[in-house]
């Protein structure tokens, strides 16, 4: 392979060639200092970079629709920033970057603020400060909260006297959507209750009911032990969410006998429930 060391061009004045500095196929320009170009570089084949020295490297299509990417190591210190944008311009981009020890990926956008995803043409996702869109850009598609956590639930004032023995909680919370596992056991209870026994202090605020309780949600039941239900000829333990409220109506059912509220005035001894209420909420 040939090899061409130049000091000083002075290209040709006329012709096709013009001010031009051939480097035949098969041949290598190699450039052993700094080299400095005035005016535009263009390049028709692959570029490779193997080694680069500094902080910056910029390729830039200044035509009506501009196409960036940058790729900066600001010298490689403990905030070092690594960075690769694609867009419009600096305000307008998609940029993929580190400092430090911490990876982003972010738009930095001012038309939209988005981040979309596309397949064939047709966008599947986007994310946004609206939260994760899937399926349409509309608040019916868009997830805007997940969560877990623990919760403490405990009876309403209708149980009567009682002493309580453990309270635990878990919940998880996906959109609006909320399912919240409970556990409640007791050592006693004394009467002087009544009816309209609720599970208390659910970790989110329900919505109102469109026309019931009951859409709003449901207390599932998984077991129990001493709940007067059986005593009373029902046969099931279930209930409802409360709307605009952190509070759930237990209620009994079956036994061909009309729905009703648990009755908190009939004494037990030790007991316990256990199960789930889930719900949307605001």
């Amino acid at each position: 392979m040939s090899k061409i060391t130049v000091t000083t061009i002075a290209g040709a004045t006329s012709g096709a060639d013009a001010n031009k500095v051939k480097i035949e196929s098969g041949d290598t320009l190699e450039v052993t200092s700094n080299a400095t170009v005035g005016g535009t570089l263009g390049v028709t084949g692959a570029t490779t970079f193997t080694d680069i020295v500094g902080d910056n490297i910029s390729v830039v299509n200044n035509q009506a629709a501009h196409t960036n990417i940058d790729v900066f190591n600001n010298s490689g210190s403990a905030s070092a920033k690594s960075q690769i944008r694609v867009g419009y311009d600096a305000s307008n981009c998609l940029e993929i970057f580190r400092v430090g020890n911490n990876a982003n990926i972010i738009q930095n956008a001012t038309q939209n603020g988005s981040i979309i995803f596309q397949g064939a043409g047709t966008e599947m996702m986007r994310m946004s400060t609206a939260g994760l869109a899937i399926g349409g850009t509309g608040a019916a598609n868009t997830l805007n909260d997940y969560e877990e956590g623990t919760w403490t639930p405990a009876f309403s004032s209708q149980i009567g006297s009682i002493s309580m023995g453990q309270q635990a909680g878990r919940y998880q919370r996906t959109g609006n959507f909320v399912t919240a596992n409970f556990w409640i056991s007791w050592s006693s209870i004394t009467g002087n209750g009544s009816y309209g026994v609720q599970v208390t202090g659910l970790p989110f605020t329900s919505v109102a009911q469109i026309v019931s309780p009951r859409d709003v949600g449901i207390i599932l039941i998984a077991g129990h032990e001493n709940v007067p239900v059986l005593n009373n000829n029902y046969h099931q333990l279930g209930g409802y969410m409360n709307q605009n409220a952190t509070t759930a109506t237990f209620r009994m059912i079956g036994g061909g006998q009309a729905e009703r509220s648990l009755d908190g005035s009939i004494a037990k001894s030790s007991g316990y429930v256990y199960g789930m209420v889930r719900y949307k909420a605001v």
